[in-house]
């Protein structure tokens, strides 16, 4: 069973003596006790990824990859900038599961971003034409000429097939 971690640190007495035994006395056994309070509420991010990401990527991996966020959250934090630790931890637990996913990506990021912007624009003139889109209409819609489309986007027989689309065949 899961426990919801939504008490703040002030309402939770014994939470408030683990931060303050941590920040004060930088006692291990404190930041041990918080990163274990916390980890359910890492595992509850790494789930909300998990959700959006293929099924080929392992819930373990992406709990592994939260606890080193969650680690460097209890760490870092600085109660004196007015963030409540659930919102500061949500980012760094996301930050340090999609930095993980990142770097088993064999994908660049500026070519990812490339053809995470191909897919949508495909996916957007499908819609709007009620047909497979042709490369200059999909040149066009990302505002570059046909060259530029098969320079940066890899257009032609070669191109990447994207999630959805029909591979072209010698009849189409």
């Amino acid at each position: 069973m899961v426990k919801k971690v939504i008490v703040e640190k002030e309402e939770n007495p014994t939470l408030r003596r683990l931060w303050s035994e941590y920040r004060d006395d930088e006692r291990i056994e404190a930041r041990n006790a918080l990163i274990e309070y916390y980890r359910p509420f890492a595992n509850m991010v790494a789930r909300r990824l998990k959700s959006k990401l293929p099924r080929s990527v392992e819930y373990g991996d992406l709990e592994s990859a939260g606890d080193v966020g969650l680690i460097q959250a209890v760490q870092k934090f600085d109660p004196s900038r007015g963030v409540p630790f659930e919102a500061f931890c949500n980012y760094r637990v996301r930050g340090a599961i999609i930095d993980e996913l990142r770097r088993h990506d064999w994908v660049p990021r500026p070519m990812r971003t490339r053809l995470n912007r191909l897919k949508q624009v495909v996916q957007e003139l499908r819609s709007e034409l009620e047909r497979e889109p042709s490369e200059p209409e999909i040149a066009a819609a990302l505002g570059v000429d046909l060259e530029e489309y098969h320079q940066k986007y890899g257009g032609g027989r070669d191109a990447p097939v994207l999630a959805g689309s029909k591979v072209p065949t010698d009849e189409s």
